[in-house]
């Protein structure tokens, strides 16, 4: 019954520290942190510093894309730059200080299990569209 007083709660407020949590529930500072420990586990919050957030569950759609050919741009002055490297520092230089925890922890996990696997060592410039239609079959 407590853990469903808290986590009405904690989806409220989105973020806050066990002391909120123990102010709000009357429980005992001890028992809160059992039950957030076990959120943490759960998944359903995560533990940023000394406060605590929500995790906002999406439901996933299945999705399919189609490719549509635009005229190449080039980006990338380095005509060697491998996927692997540009998915690297796009993680550490814009994700890492621009998005929430679970979503660099989204954004990382996905580049490491699908991208770079599917992409492998390719250099950008030669990742095309037709080069991902024909990877796909």
């Amino acid at each position: 019954m407590n853990q469903d007083k808290i986590l009405k709660i904690i989806k409220g407020l989105n973020r806050f520290s066990i002391d909120d949590i123990v102010v709000m529930t009357g429980l005992e500072e001890n028992k809160t942190e059992k039950i957030l420990t076990e959120f943490i586990r759960q998944e359903k919050i995560i533990k940023v510093g000394n406060e605590y957030r929500y995790l906002k569950k999406v439901k996933s759609q299945k999705v399919t894309l189609e490719l549509i050919e635009k005229p190449a741009k080039k980006i990338i002055n380095n005509n060697n730059l491998t996927f692997n490297e540009a998915a690297q520092y796009f993680l550490a230089k814009y994700a890492l200080q621009n998005c929430s925890t679970s979503t660099f922890k989204t954004y990382t996990s996905i580049t490491k299990v699908h991208l770079i696997p599917f992409f492998g060592k390719l250099n950008l410039k030669d990742i095309t569209q037709i080069e991902i239609k024909e990877k796909r079959h």
